[in-house]
């Protein structure tokens, strides 16, 4: 604990994430494989278009190899992003890789929930911000090649991700409900439920690596619209790979 210098003292936030550095102590415990996770809902960046600020809830799961991160470093790192123009895929993939670049984890993931499920955002934000995220990770596993903007121009992450995000929720588990008005996506308002269900389906072929033959994942959330963003009404379903993998071998 010695070499960490920022614990205990009163010190800037960094003005951006390249100034921050992420501290580090030995891991207690090396030989038990425990989960650390650290969650704010306050996390704010810059949108790059806009230059308006975009609100997240950013959460760290890892399971610790040799090495924890210190919590107050990776406040201010987290906190340095305020003034740093990203999009919300590419927010979420830093932090991970500077988090596994600090620390080397046995097991890490970062998950942001950016707000494109609140009130004024219109009914297809939600699954323009899925399909960044998908498309991004299909090219990250070697899946698709180019850059994100031409996969996303091309249409070509539709091989793996065909259908749309979501739809309402309500007394029927396909509830009515327009989803443009006037030729245009149906903005959002309080006391909406809208489920946001994407998905990743891979099919056998020769050009596609053996290891993702034939896997397929579909993950569920429903969300209520409020006045102030929206609340998960599903938040404690499993769907992390830990808590799947506990549900699994509870079974």
């Amino acid at each position: 604990m010695s070499r960490l210098s920022l614990l205990g003292r009163k010190v800037a936030v960094p003005a951006n994430p390249s100034l921050a550095r992420l501290e580090t102590f030995p891991n207690p415990k090396p030989g038990r494989p425990y989960e650390i996770t650290f969650s704010t809902p306050e996390f704010t960046s810059l949108c790059p278009v806009t230059g308006q600020p975009d609100f997240a809830t950013i959460t760290i799961r890892y399971t610790p190899k040799k090495k924890c991160v210190e919590s107050k470093s990776l406040k201010l790192y987290l906190h340095s992003f305020r003034n740093t123009g990203s999009f919300a895929e590419a927010v979420t993939n830093r932090i991970l890789d500077d988090l596994v670049r600090a620390i080397s984890p046995a097991y890490a993931i970062v998950t942001g929930e950016f707000a494109a499920t609140a009130p004024g955002r219109h009914w297809n934000e939600p699954h323009d911000a899925a399909v960044k995220v998908l498309a991004q990770g299909f090219i990250d596993l070697g899946l698709l090649q180019g850059s994100l903007d031409g996969v996303l121009e091309s249409k070509a992450y539709s091989r793996f991700y065909m259908h749309r995000t979501g739809h309402w929720l309500g007394l029927d588990v396909h509830d009515a409900g327009d989803y443009k008005v006037g030729g245009d996506w149906r903005p959002l308002v309080p006391g909406m439920v809208l489920t946001i269900e994407p998905g990743c389906y891979i099919r056998p072929a020769d050009d596609i690596d053996a290891r993702f033959h034939n896997i397929g994942i579909r993950i569920e959330d429903d969300a209520l619209v409020t006045a102030d963003g929206h609340d998960n009404l599903t938040q404690d379903a499993p769907k992390s790979l830990a808590d799947i993998e506990a549900l699994m071998r509870d079974r």
